[in-house]
């Protein structure tokens, strides 16, 4: 096993108490295939360390683990993207393969939060890479893909070059993992919606039936009650509720679709990028619903109150 230590200046913020962790392996199987590399960054005295330990062969992999999980239960909280389901889920698995101490920090996958939000952020993919490129994170020409480091961790093996191409990707990996938890400010602000009343904070819907029912927090408006043919809005101390009357129809022969005019709302578009009248907004299409469109007419409500 090999140990390589990096020293960053911190350009971006990040808990003290939180580390970042990115693995590479020989193979998608937990069963079959082996960890090969644990990267990991962390802040400490105001500087980011990437620290990345790595198998010079195939029997490595348990001294990896336990430099590793000694290094990550020292802290609170280890960030990952996609982690529950790859890294953290190959991490235990050879933690319990080895016998070894469990895991006990708290889990942030970045990638549920951004899934849970892709259509708040309107995010046509959900790669980490796509992620960086929107957050204008370039990585250097030559990166290779996570399918190529397994090709040529096999040729390392053998010949005993090409390591430090996987140790690039695993690098950037984190580095780029880091910058991407920009996205929670843009999260903020994509939900928060300000008006002449005061702000709020968009939280969730709901369409049930012929009503499209939306969610949020009032932070600093007063209390307001506002009944119409169109849609329902109470603004209390603590919370906003609006209830907007959805119209039905057949989108074709066999698929039912709900929408709104967008008359009633002035300034909405249709966001759905499905045919559909002009002068209709497209809500929902066989239980499918359109949150950009969703939260426009929230947005369109409560900016123009007062």
């Amino acid at each position: 096993m090999q140990k390589i230590t990096h020293t960053l200046d911190n350009a971006i913020d990040l808990n003290e108490h939180s580390i970042v962790l990115d693995i590479e392996t020989s193979g998608l199987s937990k069963n079959r295939d082996s960890i090969i590399l644990i990267g990991v960054l962390y802040k400490k005295y105001n500087q980011i360390i990437i620290e990345q330990y790595y198998a010079e062969k195939f029997s490595d992999e348990i001294y990896l683990l336990e430099a590793a999980v000694e290094l990550l239960n020292s802290f609170k909280k280890i960030i990952t993207y996609n982690g529950d389901s790859f890294d953290l889920a190959f991490l235990n698995e050879k933690i319990n393969f080895y016998g070894l101490k469990n895991l006990d920090i708290e889990s942030f996958d970045l990638y549920k939060l951004i899934k849970n939000n892709r259509n708040v952020l309107g995010f046509k993919k959900m790669t980490q890479t796509y992620i960086e490129s929107f957050l204008n994170f370039q990585r250097p020409f030559g990166d290779i893909s996570g399918k190529g480091v397994i090709e040529i961790y096999k040729s390392y093996l053998k010949h005993k070059e090409g390591m430090q191409k996987i140790l690039d990707h695993n690098f950037y990996d984190l580095l780029g993992l880091l910058n991407c938890l920009k996205v929670e400010d843009l999260i903020f602000k994509a939900r928060t919606i300000k008006s002449h009343c005061g702000n709020f904070y968009y939280e969730n819907f709901k369409v049930e039936k012929n009503l499209l029912s939306i969610r949020g927090k009032n932070l600093s408006s007063k209390n307001i009650y506002i009944e119409n043919p169109v849609y329902n809005l109470i603004i209390d101390e603590n919370s906003f509720n609006i209830d907007v009357f959805l119209q039905d129809g057949l989108y074709d022969e066999s698929r039912v679709c709900k929408f709104v005019f967008r008359d009633n709302f002035l300034g909405l578009t249709d966001k759905s990028n499905i045919k559909f009248p002009q002068k209709l907004c497209l809500i929902s299409l066989v239980g499918k619903n359109f949150e950009e469109n969703i939260l426009q007419i929230c947005k369109i409500i409560l900016e123009n109150l007062c």
